[in-house]
């Protein structure tokens, strides 16, 4: 059997049908993975545990500080939400709104 005629498994056949498919979903899928990886190897879950056990999932400071969070954060880390730095550029002008519907 030549190269073109190898028999290809089907695993590898239905891996490729999805990669076509749905390219984008696939690679959001895997970038996903290798910072979930990043993130065990640097122990960010731990410290992401230790911090909710001491301080609960109530954020820190910022326009949203007091306001409780959702138990996890997806796409993005969890910690600087928490601590309420998260988009810290935008706090001005998430204030100056608030400010703005509270008067």
């Amino acid at each position: 059997m030549n190269e073109t005629n190898k028999k290809i498994p089907f695993r590898s056949k239905i891996k490729k049908w999805v990669l076509r498919l749905f390219p984008d979903r696939v690679h959001m899928a895997i970038g996903r993975r290798r910072a979930r990886k990043g993130d065990e190897a640097r122990g960010i879950p731990e410290l992401t545990k230790r911090l909710v056990n001491k301080h609960g999932r109530d954020v820190r400071r910022g326009p949203f500080s007091g306001m409780h969070y959702v138990s996890a954060a997806h796409s993005s880390s969890y910690i600087p939400k928490l601590l309420g730095s998260y988009e810290e550029e935008l706090h001005g002008v998430i204030r100056s709104y608030n400010s703005r519907i509270t008067a």
